[in-house]
């Protein structure tokens, strides 16, 4: 796995003033928790985290670099502008070598191109699962290849190969399905009984 490394340092401001600032000047405000100390009020360079983690996921390691110290963490939650679309602050969570972590990584399909047709398509039914995991081994990602699924086989979480790795525990339910092939009429048909269960429900409040 790619190692993240982005440089950090200390921020003593605070309030929307200061917030603003540190984004006119390129940096993005942020937060480090840990278990040991109290929460640490940081920024990082805006152009960096950007490159670093373009889709923004949640549960993704890093080393934050702060010089003289070097800090492991995971980003645990990122605000987003709903306008802009720009990354308004990040928290992290502090890692400690040698002890376990639970973190949601997301799920990445590849080659859905493959299977779909006029007349099937592919239903993503989970989109993250739970993982624990020692620090050094935390990926970022599962990437699940879709080139041989088929009609009647899903693929569900025991069918991934982090659930046999020894290096994981994986919390998510083994007979979790996370991806299926259908045929379009099918997802037609479950969009229509679910518009429909909406719609009796609003005549119930009424």
């Amino acid at each position: 796995m790619k190692t993240h490394i982005l440089k950090a340092s200390e921020r003593t401001g605070s309030g929307k003033s200061d917030t603003k600032r540190l984004r006119r000047e390129g940096f993005i405000p942020a937060t480090i928790y840990s278990r040991e100390r109290a929460s640490q009020n940081i920024q990082i360079p805006k152009l960096a985290f950007d490159k670093e983690f373009p889709n923004r996921p949640l549960g993704a390691s890093l080393e934050l670099d702060f010089g003289t110290e070097k800090k492991l963490a995971i980003v645990k939650h990122i605000e987003v502008s709903p306008v802009k679309n720009e990354t308004l602050h990040v928290e992290f969570q502090q890692l400690t070598a040698g002890e376990a972590i639970t973190v949601e990584i997301p799920l990445i399909l590849v080659h859905r191109e493959k299977v779909e047709t006029t007349s099937t398509v592919v239903q993503q039914l989970a989109s993250t699962i739970h993982i624990e995991a020692m620090p050094k081994d935390l990926i970022d990602n599962v990437t699940i290849d879709l080139s041989e699924l088929t009609l009647d086989a899903p693929i569900h979480v025991s069918d991934l190969p982090i659930a046999s790795d020894k290096k994981f525990k994986i919390h998510t339910p083994q007979n979790t399905v996370i991806v299926q092939l259908n045929h379009t009429s099918k997802i037609v048909e479950t969009d229509e009984e679910a518009e429909e269960a909406e719609m009796a429900v609003e005549q119930v409040n009424e």
